[in-house]
């Protein structure tokens, strides 16, 4: 069996964009909204984005952490999670 990582092992990126458009919609709207804003509208830094929020920039750091955590999670859960 192939070690997690390997090249027979990776997905076509129409894969990928779908599963993680997927569970994205899983995170709680704090956590989404974050990764939305920071990642893919690459709104500036955790600063410009934590001040959006209301909230301090560890803060909104530690929210990214989670949600990176919450993403890789139900990404490794493929389509059955």
């Amino acid at each position: 069996r192939a070690r997690p990582g390997e090249a027979d092992e990776l997905l076509p990126a129409a894969e990928v964009r779908r599963r993680l458009s997927r569970c994205l919609g899983k995170l709680p709207g704090h956590y989404a909204d974050g990764v939305r804003r920071y990642y893919l509208e690459e709104a500036g830094d955790c600063v410009t984005c934590a001040t959006e929020q209301g909230i301090s920039k560890a803060a909104f750091e530690k929210r990214l952490s989670r949600a990176r955590k919450l993403l890789a999670k139900c990404m490794e859960e493929g389509s059955d999670g």
